[in-house]
């Protein structure tokens, strides 16, 4: 990438929706439209309760990186009632190549909510 194209907040190289840095932080290919193919959202069973599970790839250097990868909260889809999001349970694992696998669950019981994956650098 050269240009505009290489700057952190473009996706001017393959138009699927995650700009470099994000690309960068999920371990995708800024010229191929594959960042989606590193977030995944399942409903899951544990216990008798149903969770929905948020899993995405993140950096395993991404605190030396200064990366921060935040997830938000909203009770509908405006995003000016966002919160930080608090999952009911998170687990993360290694996945070899530099990446480890984060997984978060929330309860599907009581309001719905929307939720977002939001990726900075310091």
């Amino acid at each position: 990438l050269s240009g505009n194209d290489a700057l952190p907040s473009s996706d001017s190289s393959d138009y699927d929706g995650f700009n470099n840095l994000a690309e960068f932080a999920l371990g995708t290919n800024p010229t191929q439209a594959d960042a989606g193919s590193q977030i995944s959202v399942d409903i899951v069973t544990e216990g008798g309760s149903n969770y929905l599970q948020l899993v995405y790839k993140r950096r395993s250097d991404f605190t030396e990186l200064g990366l921060s990868y935040l997830l938000y909260e909203f009770p509908d889809l405006i995003e000016s009632n966002a919160s930080i999001s608090m999952p009911d349970h998170t687990s993360v694992v290694p996945s070899g190549g530099g990446y480890e696998e984060v997984s978060n669950r929330y309860s599907m019981n009581g309001q719905p909510k929307f939720v977002r994956l939001m990726i900075a650098q310091d």
